[in-house]
Order: C-alpha cells, then structure tokens, then sequence
C-alpha cells in the first residue's frame, strides 16, 4: 500500500537527508508562500491584503490558500500553469522550513494535490482540469461553476439575425412572455438575438437547472427586456435565462433537437455530456416539462415579466444591448472585442475555426459566394486539424489532438492567437486585459477572411497532417504537458519558430538535426515547455522562446553530445536549468546547522 502523503520538516543538520518522493516547497521553489510573516503582501497580491503586514503564520497560510484558490479558478495561462504545478506535487510529500503541527503552506498544497476523486455520478471536469492528469482531483468540483468548459451550450434555443434590418412599427406590449410561447408558437418563432451577441454558453448544469427549479417555485426572475424591429422580437436582456426556460421546454440543453439541426449533427462530446448532465439535474429537480405541465395544468399562464425598449434606432438598441450585458454574465475581455468587431475578417475566421464552421453562419454578410462557401469548409479542415481525434480523459493513449480539447473559451482564445500568428497580424494576445480601443474594419466580401484561413491551415499542415510539408510533430512531446495538459503557447512558439526558419531557409536544418533536437527535449522536456514564470508566453516574451530554439537546434547541429550540449545551454540559460534542477530535487543533502527560519 503507497504511504500517505505528508509535510517533512526541511533540516540543515549535518547528514540530514530529504525523504525519497519528496518535494522542497520552501520560498527557494516556485511552490513558495509569497505571503512572509511582518512583511505587506507583494504587490501582485495586494488585492488579498492591502497595505498591511501579515501578522502570522495563521495568517500567511489563509492568504496562501486564498490566492491559489482564486488563480486556479481562472481561465489564463497563469492558471493552467498554477493548475500543472499543484498537480505535479500529487502522491509526494512536501518540504518545507515549518514546524510540524504548526501552520504551513504546504498543508494546503498537500490537500489540493492529493484531494479523494468525487463520489460515483458526479461529472467532473474534463478539457479544462482532468486533461491534465491521470487521476482527478475532488477540488476540481469547487471549480466547475467558474470553468469555462463545463457550461451549458443554449446558443442554439434563440436564433441569431442582423439587429440593422429594416425597421417597422412596433405593435408587441404583452407585459409577459408565458412558458407556453416557448412551445413551437408564432411568438417563439419571432424571437431573435442580435448576430453580433456572443455564444449563450455560459450557464453551467446546476445554474440552468436552478433557474428552472425558480421558475417552477414561481420565485421572481428579473425581467426580459425585448425590443421589437419588424417580424423579429430581439431579445436584448435575459438570453441565458430565457433560454434556460426553452431548454426545459423543449428538452434540448445543447443537444436535442434544436440545436443538432444548427451544429449540422456534430456535437462536441464536452457539449453533449453537458447537455446529459442537465437533463439529470433538471430530472431530479422540477421534472421534464412534458411531465411537470402534466402535475400542473394551470401551469400553462406562468411567464417571464418583459420590459419594452420603445422609440429607439437599431444602432440605440445594440448600444443597450452591450452596455447591459456587460453589467451582467461576466463577458470575457476578448468577447468584448470579438463582439465590437463582428464582420472583421479575425473575429469571423476566430468563429469558424472554433466551431469548425458549424453553428451561427458569422459569415452570411459576405457579398462573394465563394467566399460563403469556402470559410466555414476552411473552417471545419483546420478545426479537425487542431481537435481529432477528439480528446479523451484520463489520457490512456498517444493518439492526441493537436490542440487538446475542443470546447470552451480557451478554444476561442488559440483560434485568435492563431490567426493573429499566421497572418502577421499587430494585434493584442488573447488574454491582454490592456486593450482599450482597436480597429478591426469590417470584411464585407470575405476575401480577407478567407485569406487568413488559408494562411492559418497552412501553419498547421506544416505542424501535423497528412500535407507534404508537414513535419509530423507529436504532439505528446511538443505540445503537452508531463502531466497531459495542452499548452496552447508551446504550439503557437512553434509555429512561430518554423514560420521563422522558413523564411531563413532553414527547415532543411531542423529536419535534418531533428533527431537529436528531439532526443535533448524527451531529456530536458522545458527546453521546449518552461514554466510561465520564467520565460513567461505570448507575442511579448516569444522571441526569448525563439532565440532558445535557435540555440538548441544550433548546438544539435554542431554536436551529438546530449550531455553536453545541455551543459553549453545551462551556461546561456541558468534559471531555466535550475528550474529543472529544482524539480528533480528529490534527494538533497542537508548541511550543518539548524532548522532555518523560513517559516509561512
């Protein structure tokens, strides 16, 4: 039977020796406690502790607990990194300076990383989290109502049309919409959401399912506001809730009827299993709406309260449609920008890959046929380029997709990079929280979109596909983590590296010395996947990716001495060997002295 996890007490008495399955944790690592007793909190972290010392070790501990919980709970990629380091520390013991019986940071890092899996029946989570890992973990569980893949897909429910169509008189004033219009009726035909509005996928199983269970108490639910243009009601605030109430009406939670007909019958696995999920919360809860009309017949005159927007142009209704749901459901910053620009070629060929040129038509403007034909086929090629075969978890085989999992924002924030990438595109990352005006001019006849997709399949093809010009990267090695987590910036380098040596002509040099650049990389795997606190990600700190790729491929080039090659590049790069040297700190060798005061 394997021994339990513990914390061990780090000693510099002569002969001491670390326990083997240990790992240091103490400030000198990357799991250290930012939190130091009579010292304020660093500044990155002033948002937990605000211009006050931490006073003690109790303290240090709650505030350690507090800021990895809340970085873990994110959807960056300082969050899949803090999501790697927890996982790598499972089923070892932790190091560090405290006292035993007295408050640690590793005590809490002992918990997240060796949490008992969840109890039977319960779906945990998968693209974001398990990924990433051979055995889940139960505070993944606490994290499912933030996680951006383990959300109910409604997009279908309500369909989308242009808000800037001709207008008409509006004749609608029914102060309420009953549940029964959600059944196929004239006015469940005439609601619409502005082709602009981002993905109603939001919502995870439970918060759907909470919504019907409010519904059928009949406890308030804040009103629809709905403006009228034409034959079409648009729904302007209270998409998510109102199509909650469709979902249980037509039994669809992004896999029935509805919403097969607009994904054209390719259902994302992570979209059907929440979809099923729903189903079985809703089930246990209210019941089916088939059954639950049947127990309560007068149900029938139950609606939703609707605040009319009256008198206003197309162009005041969509300013109220963002200003209002940006007070609401959390709109990602790159939604936001995607959403101010939703003609521009990047936001279009974002959407096609990401839904593999399925779902909403985002390029039905298009004036060029060809072009209308040709985005959503580009769309679906590079999309199953990037995401089949289709992830499974836990990870029992190297037949991996590219790109990991295929649902989800994170899914969105790649196809942007991407695209951006592959296009030479000036623009912002993905995750840049500092973008505060940016111009995207509208493609109206889709050439351009069309254009960056061909440009963004070529990259890819070069990457892995059956293409003569691909180089067949693993993507095991390349791309993933030890631990199996897709790391969307080891793909995006290295597409940036081989765009590089293309224009150097030098692809010749790598496939010619690949063998040994791979055989250094399967020996010191963060030549190509360093953690993000060292060489950081994205277009700002790529070109240090770079230069170190050029690095190994030149001494690979020049020698086939693995040993020493590594050695030459530790001279270059001390931190990032250190930081593997530090993970391989299992076995050191105390000194003289006492315990040292580095306590939490």
């Amino acid at each position: 039977m394997t021994a339990e996890p513990k914390r061990v007490q780090l000693s510099r008495k002569r002969g001491w020796r670390m326990p083997e399955n240990t790992v240091k944790v103490d400030r000198t690592t990357k799991y250290g406690n930012p939190f130091v007793i009579g010292e304020p909190a660093p500044r990155c972290y002033q948002r937990f502790h605000k211009g006050e010392v931490v006073e003690n070790a109790t303290q240090a501990v709650a505030l350690f607990r507090r800021a990895l919980t809340y970085e873990l709970s994110k959807s960056t990629p300082a969050a899949d990194a803090a999501i790697d380091l927890v996982a790598s520390l499972h089923g070892k013991n932790l190091a560090c300076w405290c006292k035993l019986g007295e408050p640690c940071h590793a005590d809490v890092l002992l918990e997240l990383a060796n949490a008992p899996a969840p109890s039977e029946g319960v779906i945990t989570l998968t693209a974001h989290d398990i990924m990433r890992y051979h055995t889940p973990y139960a505070w993944e569980g606490e994290l499912m109502s933030r996680n951006e893949r383990n959300v109910v897909n409604l997009d279908a429910l309500i369909p989308r049309t242009d808000l800037f169509g001709d207008q008409a008189r509006a004749i609608s004033d029914d102060r309420t919409i009953r549940i029964t219009d959600l059944e196929p009726s004239s006015t469940y035909d005439r609601l619409r959401k502005p082709d602009f509005q981002r993905e109603t996928a939001n919502w995870t199983p439970a918060q759907v399912a909470d919504l019907v269970q409010t519904f059928a108490n009949l406890d308030i639910i804040p009103s629809l506001v709905l403006w009228e243009n034409g034959p079409h009601i648009f729904v302007i605030d209270g998409a998510h809730r109102l199509s909650a109430l469709i979902a249980w009406v037509r039994d669809d939670y992004g896999g029935g009827a509805i919403s097969r007909q607009m994904f054209r019958d390719a259902i994302p696995v992570q979209q059907m299993a929440m979809h099923l999920e729903t189903q079985r919360l809703v089930r246990d809860g209210p019941g089916t709406w088939a059954s639950f009309k049947a127990r309560f017949p007068q149900f029938d005159m139950k609606g939703l309260d609707v605040q009319w927007i009256k008198d206003k142009t197309p162009q005041q209704a969509a300013d109220s449609f963002i200003r209002i749901n940006q007070g609401g459901t959390a709109i990602d910053r790159l939604e936001v920008r995607i959403l101010r620009a939703p003609k521009a070629a990047l936001s279009v060929a974002t959407r096609a890959i990401t839904r593999g040129g399925n779902g909403n038509e985002y390029w039905k403007h298009f004036t060029s046929e060809e072009a209308k034909s040709d985005v959503p086929a580009l769309g679906k090629e590079i999309h199953d380029l990037l995401f089949q075969p289709p992830l499974k978890t836990p990870i029992k085989t190297m037949d991996l997709p590219l790109a990991g999992a295929e649902y989800g924002m994170g899914v969105v924030r790649l196809c942007f990079d991407l695209v951006a990438l592959s296009n030479n595109l000036k623009v912002a990352g993905s995750s840049s929280g500092s973008v505060t005006r940016e111009s995207f001019p509208a493609d109206d006849t889709g050439s351009e979109t069309r254009r960056y997709l061909k440009h963004v399949r070529k990259e890819v093809q070069r990457i892995l596909s059956a293409d003569p010009s691909s180089f067949g990267l693993h993507p095991g090695l390349y791309f993933y983590s030890s631990g199996g987590a897709f790391q969307p910036v080891a793909l995006l380098n290295m597409i940036a590296w081989l765009r590089e040596l293309d224009k150097r002509n030098a692809l010749a040099k790598f496939r010619k010395a690949r063998g040994r650049f791979e055989a250094l990389v399967i020996a010191h795997p963060v030549i190509l996947k360093p953690p993000l606190h060292l060489l950081g990600s994205g277009g700002r700190t790529r070109p240090k990716m770079l230069k170190l790729f050029d690095d190994v491929l030149d001494e690979v080039t020049a020698s086939d001495d693995l040993e020493a090659i590594w050695r030459s590049l530790g001279e270059k790069y001390k931190r990032l060997v250190g930081d593997e040297n530090e993970e391989a700190d299992t076995g050191e060798e105390g000194s003289a002295g006492d315990v040292e005061n580095d306590q939490d």
